[in-house]
């Protein structure tokens, strides 16, 4: 057994005859990847299951997973009927606001099952898997399903594999693990195809992301006593991209990490006019969650975000820098 939990969730699971299931606000690779695959393997149980997300567009890179296009979109959650329901199953989803997209306390009267990553989680529930270890939640849901002796096919492989991909950089980042290739290669051998999902994910590209990248790289600058690099984007700048799925985690993930004599990353970006969200990236074994969950975020060492609410542009990018320079490790 993987987890002391795989058999009291399979027991709800069992109990349960309409299950909900998430994809996170924002949804990345193993944000869909993973709820897709869990989706299969409930149906398979023969479990009726509705996947609802609250962002309008997602990024069309997995787009070849069975099940995408059943995903129902633009949900608000603080009016959404949970009553139909007889179990909720939220993945890769730490907060509430990660959940909903706002901010404010939600409250479901459901059975809630979480399973996450996240080393900062702070989302209620009445049953989880955190496993902080595991690369993404698709190799945790390996593990689960290999405890509830699910029958992989490639369908299912293809989710997980395309969710492991997604938060590994193709097994690149310092969170692949032995056991995460060991899985990788296993999903392989059951047919998923990892040059087809790292180059729709990696190869497949909106023409204005590379815009959107040129206003980014146009501010990047670095603080080489500190060892760490930045750029923010200001509203009126960002609101001509903020249509683009998942577009503030994805040119962190490609820009942060990469600079020779860094430790970390991070991308800044005013959502709106007093609303500041910002985007981390470790490059070495650097903890980022410690800034974020300083300024209110939270997440990985490698990987972690906040949310700052009632703050102007100037002051936030003031406040953040500090943050920063507080943790990080001074090279000069």
């Amino acid at each position: 057994m993987n987890y002391q939990k795989s058999q009291q969730i399979l027991d709800e699971v069992k109990k349960a005859k309409r299950i909900l299931l998430n994809c996170h606000y924002g949804a990345d690779p193993d944000g869909i990847g993973s709820t897709l695959a869990l989706k299969l393997v409930l149906e398979k149980l023969g479990k009726k299951v509705d996947v609802i997300c609250p962002s309008k567009k997602l990024s069309q890179q997995t787009n070849f997973l069975t099940g995408f296009n059943d995903i129902t979109l633009g949900i608000d959650f603080y009016s959404f009927d949970f009553d139909k329901y007889d179990l909720c199953m939220f993945l890769d989803t730490s907060d509430v606001d990660v959940l909903t997209g706002q901010d404010r306390e939600l409250i479901i009267n459901k059975f809630i099952v979480v399973i996450d990553h996240h080393q900062t989680f702070h989302l209620k529930n009445d049953l989880k898997i955190l496993d902080t270890n595991s690369s993404s939640v698709g190799e945790i849901l390996y593990k689960v399903f290999k405890d509830w002796n699910i029958e992989l096919d490639q369908q299912i492989a293809e989710c997980l594999l395309t969710s492991i991909i997604g938060d590994t950089g193709t097994f690149s980042y310092t969170g692949a693990t032995s056991e995460t290739l060991r899985i990788g290669s296993d999903l392989m051998s059951l047919g998923a195809d990892k040059s087809m999902i790292s180059d729709r994910i990696y190869r497949g590209e909106d023409f204005r992301i590379l815009k959107f990248w040129a206003e980014v790289l146009s501010r990047i600058q670095i603080d080489k006593e500190y060892g760490f690099v930045w750029s923010t984007v200001p509203n009126n700048i960002y609101k001509d991209y903020e249509d683009l799925p998942a577009v503030k985690s994805k040119t962190a993930s490609i820009f942060a990490p990469i600079v020779d004599g860094t430790d970390f990353g991070f991308i800044g970006i005013e959502e709106k006019p007093n609303t500041f969200t910002v985007s981390f990236r470790g490059r070495t074994d650097f903890d980022t969650s410690r800034i974020a969950e300083e300024l209110g975020g939270g997440g990985h060492p490698i990987s972690s975000a906040v949310r700052m609410e009632d703050i102007n542009f100037d002051d936030a990018v003031e406040k953040v820098l500090t943050v920063c320079r507080k943790y990080a490790n001074k090279k000069v």
